[in-house]
């Protein structure tokens, strides 16, 4: 039996607690990762997400003066940008580019990403 099961809490209470804790997990790691490196004017949001009024509202309320729009706004689609990144990925390998960034994943170095294996 779940823990909201036992307390007898609601399901829309639950989703709401568990929305706004995402939203301020962004937050902190925003906070804690981002900021203190490089000041933002601008929060691009896209995925599911973007379509969440409760979670985007957390997130304006929250990040002040930091504008946030969608990646809809700049012609993304919100839903696709799993496909645009993986095709985005496939592309570099197929150039034999490195397309991971050290500095935000800890490897140790560039690194191609991926194989083409032909037939």
């Amino acid at each position: 039996m779940s823990e909201g099961h036992k307390l007898h809490a609601r399901p829309e209470d639950l989703i709401r607690t568990v929305t706004i804790f995402t939203a301020l997990s962004v937050v902190d790691a925003l906070n804690r990762f981002v900021l203190p490196a490089t000041k933002i004017s601008q929060l691009i949001v896209s995925g599911g997400g973007a379509r969440n009024p409760l979670l985007m509202g957390q997130l304006e309320a929250a990040l002040a003066p930091v504008e946030l729009l969608t990646s809809e706004e700049y012609g993304v689609p919100e839903q696709s940008k799993e496909a645009y990144a993986f095709a985005l990925l496939g592309y570099e390998t197929f150039h034999q580019r490195p397309s991971n960034l050290p500095s935000a994943t800890g490897a140790n170095r560039l690194a191609i990403l991926g194989k083409i294996s032909y037939a």
